[in-house]
Order: structure tokens, then C-alpha cells, then sequence
């Protein structure tokens, strides 16, 4: 579980103000992909992300829906965080040792081969493999970005940094 208290009244009241201003945003779905803006969108904030100064996961929001994307290393405690199960994609493999040797990890959360496929899965889950979509475009890697372009060619990427730090910039009381 993460080392700091996790406020649920401060993550529901945060996904409230980011759903009701995609209503107005150019796009009706963003893909938060840097750390603060993936935690401002989940509540959730890896260990591994923290640890490696990059962020393997990615929160792909709409007004009535939110998934995760992420490392089968971060199900479980994102989980214990408050991520839904059913709302995870996750890419990747996972060994963990147990008394019998070593093991693959249960196969809890829908398997991807990459963090873009994992990325292109939740696009597609949700229907907007032609869509218009927010990109976190300065946590986006060029080589991120052609592999998406590949994999999701409807799919019309504009830039949301700006617009989800404008949306980060106003306080709620928690914070």
C-alpha cells in the first residue's frame, strides 16, 4: 500500500472537478500519463513510478468512465489503493517466489504486451478508436507516440498538458 494516507473524499472530489471540466475541454477523453497528472486522476501513485522518475501507467479519463493502464506489478497494491479491478489493463509479466519456486502472479487484470498496447486496449474498450482524445503530450515519449499512431489510426491525439495543469491549478479545500 502506498506510505501516505489515502484521502478518498480527496480523490472522489478530484475525479469530480476532472470529469466536469472534460465538459468543456476540446476533447471528451484525456490520457494522463505523468505522474502528478496520473495521480491527480487516480489517486494512485507508484512505487516504481516514484522510484524510476518515469511513470509506467497511464489513466485514460471520460465523464462516466476511468481506466488504468499499468505494469502487472502495480495491480495489487493498486488495488489496495481504490483502483477497480475490472477498470485495470495491464501490460507486461510478473514473478513473484513463493514456497513451490517461483510462480507467474494470478492473472487478476487483462494482460497486454506493452505499455502502448495497453494504452490502445483501453482507447478501444471504451470506443474511441476514432475519437478526438487529450493527450499528456509532454509525458509522451516520440517513440510512445508513434506506437500509438500505429496502433490507434482513427484516433486524433491533441495536446492536454496545459489544460490538466489549468485543471490541477485550482484547489479543492483537501488540498
Amino acid at each position: 500500500m502506498n506510505a501516505r494516507l489515502i484521502d478518498r473524499e480527496l480523490i472522489a472530489a478530484r475525479q469530480d472537478r476532472l470529469r466536469h471540466a472534460l465538459l468543456g475541454a476540446p476533447f471528451d477523453t484525456v490520457l494522463a500519463l505523468s505522474g502528478p497528472n496520473f495521480d491527480y486522476a487516480t489517486g494512485y501513485r507508484s512505487v516504481s513510478a516514484t522510484v524510476h522518475g518515469i511513470s509506467p501507467l497511464a489513466a485514460l479519463v471520460r465523464s462516466d468512465a476511468l481506466l488504468v493502464v499499468g505494469p502487472v506489478s502495480d495491480s495489487a497494491p493498486g488495488f489496495d489503493a481504490g483502483l477497480v479491478e475490472g477498470d485495470f489493463l495491464a501490460y507486461g509479466r510478473f514473478f513473484f517466489e513463493s514456497q513451490d519456486g517461483a510462480a507467474e502472479a494470478t492473472r487478476l487484470v487483462e494482460q497486454n504486451a506493452d505499455y502502448a498496447a495497453g494504452i490502445a486496449a483501453a482507447v478501444q474498450r471504451l470506443g474511441l478508436a476514432s475519437a478526438r482524445i487529450g493527450l499528456d503530450e509532454r509525458a509522451c515519449p516520440a517513440e510512445l507516440r508513434a506506437q500509438l499512431a500505429e496502433l490507434l489510426p482513427g484516433v486524433e491525439f491533441v495536446p492536454a498538458s496545459d489544460w490538466l495543469a489549468g485543471v490541477r491549478s485550482i484547489k479543492l479545500p483537501g488540498e
